[in-house]
């Protein structure tokens, strides 16, 4: 987990924890879990050089607090296709979102992403998005339509994206 020591082992699984309790796990019956894990092994393929990506002109580059991320710190990514949506109207099929999440402002090594991404007909209520959790490593914790997550963003203005 890119050189986590012991003692930030410990706080990553205990984040882990949290942000499962905080966001949901799989919430569908075990077919849907499972397509839903293959769905996230693929997605994960899709975030490669993340870094990359942009954010809103108004968003920080350096970890913020985020009162709906079990209280950690986060990074926002967006790919190009959420970019050039800039928060109008319906996001473009296929639009992915990526949060770092830190457990401390000055922490240099993110302990997990949080991703969600736009897939017509996927989930009509939660908004077509697929939610997807990640330790490091690329281990899928958490995936599909899940309740917490897109409850909490039903509250965004535009579309379940926070991006003001």
């Amino acid at each position: 987990m890119r050189g986590f020591g012991v003692v930030k082992m410990t706080a990553a699984a205990l984040l882990c924890a949290g942000v499962v309790g905080g966001c949901g796990g799989k919430e569908d019956s075990a077919a849907a879990g499972s397509a839903d894990d293959a769905m996230a092994e693929e997605l994960w393929g899709e975030l490669q050089g993340y870094e990359s990506w942009g954010r809103f002109d108004n968003q920080s580059a350096t970890p913020v607090l985020s009162d709906d991320h079990s209280g950690n710190y986060v990074v926002s990514y967006y790919d190009e296709a959420l970019l050039g949506w800039a928060l109008s109207g319906e996001a473009p099929d296929g639009g992915i979102s990526v949060k770092e999440v830190y457990s401390a402002p000055d922490d240099t090594s993110p302990v997990a992403l949080t991703v969600m991404k736009k897939v017509a007909g996927y989930d009509p209520e939660g908004g077509d998005w697929f939610w997807a959790w990640y330790a490091m490593d690329g281990t899928v914790q958490a995936a599909g339509a899940v309740s917490s997550c897109s409850g909490c963003h039903s509250a965004a203005s535009t579309d379940f994206v926070f991006g003001e």
